[in-house]
């Protein structure tokens, strides 16, 4: 079964052209042998004339590999704290063992001044979150706000 994300998100795709705009993964998080989809949703399409979403509900939803039905959600981090669209449209999913032993989903939202970080498990419910605000995110200039912290990607890896 073809599950067609661009429809899936209508409002959460801005004017930025990558997949940390609306990201998802595959994955089979239950272990039953079949793949899970958790991807960031919204609900309408609340454009404004630049093609930016700056208001409206966005989530992140767990997918039935096999029916494409929505069997969970829960909301995403909110769009509050930024100073910069373009640093708040910065979503990311990741998969990580943290125990060891079970999969857990990472879904972050910001780079630089702010980022939001959560760890779910396979039923959206959280097991931590952490958030990281840069003590002075009003810089005299654009190179300052880069200065610590900043991502566009998340890797995650069992190295012990």
């Amino acid at each position: 079964m073809l599950i067609r994300l661009a429809n899936l998100v209508p409002n959460t795709i801005g004017p930025v052209p990558f997949i940390v705009v609306s990201p998802y993964v595959v994955y089979d998080f239950d272990q039953d042998a079949y793949a899970e989809v958790y991807a960031k949703a919204g609900e309408g399409d609340p454009r404004a004339i630049d093609g930016r979403v700056l208001e409206g509900p966005e989530y992140l939803v767990k997918i039935d590999g096999r029916s494409g039905r929505i069997v969970g959600k829960r909301d995403w981090h909110s769009r509050e704290g930024w100073h910069n669209y373009n640093r708040s449209l910065r979503n990311i999913l990741a998969v990580a063992y943290l125990d060891g032993k079970s999969p857990s989903l990472i879904m972050q939202r910001g780079t630089y001044e702010l980022m939001k970080t959560s760890a779910l498990d396979k039923d959206l419910q959280q097991i931590w979150k952490w958030e990281y605000r840069k003590p002075c995110p009003q810089a005299e200039n654009n190179f300052d706000l880069r200065k610590g912290p900043g991502t566009h990607g998340l890797i995650t890896a069992d190295i012990d």
